[in-house]
């Protein structure tokens, strides 16, 4: 039961900062950008790649993985 909450929890949690950051973008340039979602699953693969497949503790691989989409961010944009 407590496993399930937390969980619900975690997936909410994803949900409501892709929303913001739906709503972010979209107020500030009026422009809908389909391109979030992918960048978003960048990261999460990233940092389940280091994290569980190389072995890297959580934090710095969530860092890598922020670090990857920024760098995909950026190479999309220019």
């Amino acid at each position: 039961m407590i496993e399930s909450l937390f969980t619900g929890l975690l997936t909410g949690g994803i949900y409501a900062r892709v929303a913001v950051a739906y709503s972010i973008i979209y107020t500030t340039t009026r422009v809908v950008n389909f391109a979030l979602g992918e960048i978003v699953m960048i990261a999460a693969m990233v940092t389940y790649t280091c994290f569980s497949i190389w072995a890297i503790p959580f934090l710095p691989a969530l860092i890598i993985g922020c670090a990857a989409a920024v760098l995909v961010n950026l190479i999309i944009r220019t």
